[in-house]
């Protein structure tokens, strides 16, 4: 608590001197906690921007479904997902190295779910054309999720696949995050293929 306040007065009463000489020359400096603050800070920085990201993928989605309820459902299932994804993450995978860094891959998952969430939901509407899978509610939903499931699983398996080969880096913090957001992205995946039919279903209904 007292070493973080010294070192960032440093650094202040540096960029001051810098500023009284303008461009006639540079400081260049180097510490530890200082770095470790200021990369904590952008972090900080960028994750203020979740709420807004969260609000933006909801609208588009009930843009995009003309449904309110499938909007918030949707966006429900995707926030949902970090549940069952950290508990992968600490109890399968046997990771406790959790720091704000691993927050960010909300970023990921919410590109990732709504674009499931679309693929499903227009496969949905193609079978209601259907003279035949229209009239029958459970045959409409079995042969959407046969065909959007495997489109579903190779968005999801590229991208899972991605994060889990960052896992082989030799920097700690970059590793785990991987292996966290892998987790989180299988668990939305699951989460979708056992839920948002039954979600589409009531929606018909």
């Amino acid at each position: 608590d007292l070493v973080l306040p010294f070192f960032k007065g440093i650094r202040e009463a540096i960029d001051d001197v810098a500023a009284v000489y303008n461009d006639e020359f540079e400081v260049v400096y180097f510490n530890g906690i200082l770095l470790g603050d200021e990369v904590l800070s952008l972090i900080l920085r960028d994750f203020s921007w979740v709420g807004a990201s969260i609000v933006f993928v909801f609208l588009y989605i009930c843009f995009h479904t003309r449904s309110l309820y499938l909007g918030f459902s949707g966006i429900l299932m995707i926030v949902s997902s970090f549940v069952p994804g950290y508990f992968f993450y600490r109890l399968i995978l046997q990771i406790t190295f959790f720091q704000t860094l691993h927050m960010l891959s909300v970023f990921v998952l919410l590109g990732v779910g709504a674009d499931n969430i679309f693929i499903f939901t227009d496969a949905w509407k193609q079978f209601g054309l259907d003279p035949v899978a229209s009239q029958n509610l459970s045959l409409q939903a079995t042969l959407t999720f046969e065909r959007a499931s495997l489109m579903c699983l190779a968005t999801t398996a590229t991208t899972f696949s991605a994060f889990m080969a960052t896992g082989i880096s030799t920097i700690m913090p970059i590793s785990t995050f991987g292996f966290f957001a892998g987790s989180v992205i299988f668990c939305n995946f699951v989460l979708l293929i056992g839920l948002y039919p039954s979600m589409l279903m009531v929606w018909e209904k």
